[in-house]
């Protein structure tokens, strides 16, 4: 009789929010005749995946420059990667997420193509 019926506490709070996502990754999985510990792996490895700090292009072009400069690279080399790293920020926005940076996004830096509605000029080729 000990115990039966109760509910064990739980250390982790639980909004709303996070309440209705669960909710809805529930429905997806019975549509889908799964169960949702099923799904513990692949979620595991999609959030180790992720970097655990995120962090904006700026940030890392600013630590990028502090290494560069602590490494005592000459002055034209430095300017030359502030250079192209500028245009890089301009083309995709000082603030975008580096996980949200595609290897075809870089592609199409590198290779002057169109990459959605921006259009490289040659004059952005880092190579």
């Amino acid at each position: 009789m000990g115990g039966e019926g109760k509910e064990r506490a739980s250390s982790y709070e639980i909004s709303t929010a996070e309440k209705d996502i669960f909710i809805r990754l529930k429905r997806e999985c019975f549509i889908r005749g799964m169960e949702l510990c099923e799904l513990e792996t692949s979620f595991t490895q999609l959030i180790r995946a992720k970097p655990a700090c995120d962090q904006s292009l700026i940030e890392c072009v600013e630590e990028y420059r502090k290494d560069c400069d602590l490494r005592k690279l000459r002055a034209a080399t430095i300017r030359y990667y502030r250079q192209k790293l500028s245009l890089l920020m301009n083309m995709y926005s000082p603030r975008i997420f580096i996980s949200s940076i595609t290897s075809e996004m870089l592609e199409a830096f590198i290779n002057g193509f169109t990459f959605g509605d921006f259009q490289c000029r040659e004059s952005f080729k880092i190579f």
